[in-house]
């Protein structure tokens, strides 16, 4: 059976590599160095979780809608005003 591994690239927005987490090597020692690190030093596995909840924030709906929202009015015609009658800007 092979190790499960993830790509960094498809995590970077939610992990934060040292922060938050980590990004590992797909080999058996590098992924029991994670969780090892964490199981000696209590207050890293504080500071981890403290920055995971942060993060976390950052992915609410609200959030996320306010993130796309621009976005998605950027792509409106110039003068549209049928979402900006709403208040949505």
């Amino acid at each position: 059976m092979k190790p499960l591994r993830i790509s960094p690239p498809a995590l970077e927005q939610l992990v934060a590599d040292g922060a938050s987490g980590w990004f590992v090597l797909g080999d058996a020692p590098s992924i029991a160095d994670a969780p090892a690190a964490l199981e000696a030093d209590p207050e890293l596995r504080c500071r981890r979780g403290d920055a995971t909840r942060e993060r976390a924030r950052d992915f609410t709906g609200d959030a996320m809608v306010d993130g796309y929202i621009p976005r998605y009015m950027r792509q409106l015609p110039a003068g549209h005003t049928r979402l900006a009658e709403k208040g949505i800007s």
